[in-house]
Parts: structure tokens; sequence; C-alpha cells
């Protein structure tokens, strides 16, 4: 199957399949595997196969359940489900040599967050929070980084989103906007931490210091 530019084998580990010949069928599934929801895309619409279904995020099935493991992983949550689907593409292989593996999961839309989905991201100390470049995406960002204070926001450019990015510009694209956000959370922390100039700019280096 072919849909969004998303190779074929990232579509069949997902479940996506086509439907109708015309529509793309994305399953929603729970922790354990179990499908709770689909939704259709086609014709440049999108639904809920089951109205009225409890909103759950995109890719819950694929985070691991060791938590001790999952403190040395990364979390890229996106804004919509082809986003996710993209970045597992690109970061298939991890090229930080202190994240063993990548995950990427997504919000059925930008306006959907839900506080209790924190939960999900407690085991990781790497989020990424990737909204779409619009106030809608920027909005987002702010939203989830109220109740998931350690996530990292990355603020793509204006009208972008991951997949275009990805998509246009390779799969090390996002390298500069996520070493971006490392940075915001260097001067931040630093911020919180420094008693002194030369604990703020050790901070600043990413160098850990005695408290």
């Amino acid at each position: 199957m072919s849909w969004k530019g998303i190779a074929a084998n990232v579509l069949e580990r997902a479940g996506v399949r086509e439907q109708d010949g015309l529509a793309a069928r994305v399953p929603y599934r729970l922790p354990g595997g179990a499908e709770h929801a689909a939704k259709i895309f086609g014709s440049g619409r999108r639904w809920w196969e089951r109205p009225g279904v409890d909103l759950i995020l995109f890719g819950l099935e694929t985070l691991p359940r060791n938590p001790e493991f999952a403190a040395h992983c990364g979390i890229l949550l996106c804004e919509g489900e082809s986003d996710a689907l993209a970045s597992r593409e690109a970061f298939a292989v991890s090229e930080q040599p202190d994240v063993v593996a990548w995950y990427a999961i997504a919000l059925p839309g930008s306006g959907t967050w839900r506080r209790s989905w924190r939960s999900h991201l407690l085991p990781f100390p790497l989020v990424y929070l990737l909204g779409d470049g619009d106030r809608a995406g920027r909005a987002m960002n702010a939203r989830i980084k109220r109740d998931v204070p350690w996530a990292r926001p990355v603020w793509l450019p204006e009208g972008e989103d991951v997949r275009s990015i990805l998509q246009g510009y390779g799969p090390r694209a996002l390298d500069g906007l996520l070493d971006a956000a490392d940075a915001d959370a260097r001067l931040a922390a630093a911020f919180v931490l420094a008693h002194d100039l030369t604990t703020f700019e050790a901070l600043l280096r990413g160098e850990e210091v005695q408290r």
C-alpha cells in the first residue's frame, strides 16, 4: 500500500491498510496491542470508523513496557498519525549513542491533548513535542508542556509539519530543530539550578554539576 509517501513496511507494521480502494484505514491500538478504534482517510477527509470513540494516543502499542529500558529511549510526540509514521521511518536507527531507541506516537489532532495521557510519557526522560508549524501546533506544544514539564518543545518552521520536513529535506532534517530544543532545555535548567555564573555556564554546556 502507498499512503502519504510513507514506506510500505512502516505502514504494514502499523496496520495501515487500504479500504474500498480509495481510503486508508489507520488503527489506534491499546498498549497491549488490541485495536481500540480506527480513523479513515479518504477524498480529502478523515473520520472515525466508529463515531463517538474515546480518544487515545496513536502508537501506544509500540511503546516499551519495561520502565528501565524506557529510561534510555526517546519519544517523538507528533501532531498527527502520518507525522508519527514518517518519524518511525526516519528514526528507525538511533544516531545518538545515549538513546537506545526512538518511539514516535501522535495526538489524534492538535487540540486533543488529555492530561491523563501524561502517564504514558512518565517512563521517558527524553520527550520531544512536535506540533505543526502553525498556531494550532504551537498551542499544542505549550499545552502539553504545562502537563509534561520535562518535555522539549520543537518549533517547526511556519507552514511545515514533521512529515513535510522529513520527506522534503531528508531523514536528518529534524536534527537541527531537536538540537535547538535541547539548547532551550539546558538554558531553562540553568536558570533554575545555577547558583553562580560558573555553574550556569557548565549547565549550558550540558555538564553535570554538584549542587
